[in-house]
């Protein structure tokens, strides 16, 4: 009886210390975007609603925002963060589910569809900042970064 308890006793000790020198981890649910909306030719889609959602695991926290493309077909959002304590302990993937939807006159259009397995920042796009160019004229696809219409802009 007396090894177990000195045994728990080393368990205890070792797990407050873990837990004393740990800090809450930040975990970036969606990386900031810098994205146009445009025609085949170049053409930029002004004045469209374009929403931004995601939701961590099947049941977890979900969130949503929007914006309007100005006269140039820009639209940004800013980076989604959380911070967890537990997330920094308790070794997971994580599943984060994002969209983008253009929601134009004739219909709505899905431009970005991603399941993120990092909360890493800008690992959407594998280390790059998420600067897109979407297309609103096309059928989405998996020929660009992520399911959708969007390709890197590298202008």
């Amino acid at each position: 009886m007396g090894r177990w308890i000195g045994a728990c006793l080393v368990i205890c000790t070792m797990v407050v210390m873990a837990l004393g020198e740990a800090r809450a981890m930040e975990m970036v649910f969606f990386s900031a975007v810098e994205g146009r909306l445009v025609s085949e030719d170049g053409t930029p889609a002004a004045g469209v609603r374009v929403s931004r959602t995601w939701q961590r695991g099947g049941e977890g926290e979900r969130g949503e925002d929007d914006t309007t493309t100005d006269a140039e077909g820009r639209f940004s959002f800013p980076e989604v963060t959380r911070s967890s304590f537990w997330a920094g302990i308790i070794p997971h993937t994580p599943v984060i589910g994002q969209t983008m939807t253009a929601h134009l006159p004739d219909g709505e259009l899905r431009i970005w569809l991603l399941s993120k397995n990092s909360y890493d920042r800008n690992s959407e796009l594998g280390g790059r900042a998420t600067k897109i160019v979407c297309r609103v004229d096309k059928e989405p696809d998996n020929a660009g970064p992520v399911f959708g219409t969007c390709m890197i802009d590298d202008a």
